[in-house]
């Protein structure tokens, strides 16, 4: 079942979808509307809905502030969350100040806020690093976050090079501090 509608045919049946109204029907999710006050470190579930992450500092040596992904089959889903005021130590070589998401397989981040995330060394709101398939930002804002090196809202590098083109439609505002004051984007080689 997604959203409303299950549909399962068999043999000659035949199924017609005109002039539906469906209002508020919608599939819901276990964890969804969850409040994050520490940082969430490697979940087993990896789809976050409606979420808030508030005032998580991971503190020292660690990398992603409210979120942290590692693992190479990870594939993450984080939809209409809020990022607000995570944070790494960023006097020393740690990254991501909201999330970190290195390496996974895939990432999708679909309406989501970062605000006033960071410092970090990179990444102040984002940090994305050895994306097999995927990385994928879509109506994402991020306001007032800041790094020391790259990336004020937003580094990523090394996302698989067939599957750029999926980063997409973000509205990065307000980065400071860094070069690559709203986002950076590395590629080696």
């Amino acid at each position: 079942m997604y959203g409303g509608v299950v549909c399962g045919m068999s043999g000659g049946v035949s199924v017609g979808w005109w002039n539906n109204t469906m209002d508020g029907c919608v599939r819901i999710v276990e964890n969804e509307n969850t409040s994050y006050t520490t940082r969430v470190n490697n979940p087993a579930n990896r789809t976050f809905i409606d979420d808030n992450f508030t005032n998580n500092n991971a503190g020292q040596k660690v990398h992603g502030g409210g979120l942290y992904l590692n693992g190479e089959s990870i594939v993450a889903v984080i939809k209409r969350c809020i990022f607000q005021n995570c944070s790494v130590d960023s006097s020393d070589y740690y990254y991501g100040g909201a999330l970190y998401a290195s390496p996974v397989n895939s990432i999708q981040t679909i309406n989501t806020t970062i605000i006033d995330c960071g410092p970090a060394w990179n990444g102040g709101g984002v940090f994305l690093r050895d994306i097999g398939t995927c990385a994928s930002l879509r109506m994402c804002v991020f306001q007032e976050c800041k790094c020391r090196y790259l990336g004020g809202g937003l580094y990523v590098r090394d996302v698989n090079g067939s599957n750029d083109a999926c980063l997409s439609g973000s509205n990065v505002t307000d980065g400071d501090d860094g070069g690559g004051m709203g986002m950076n984007k590395e590629r080696e080689g």
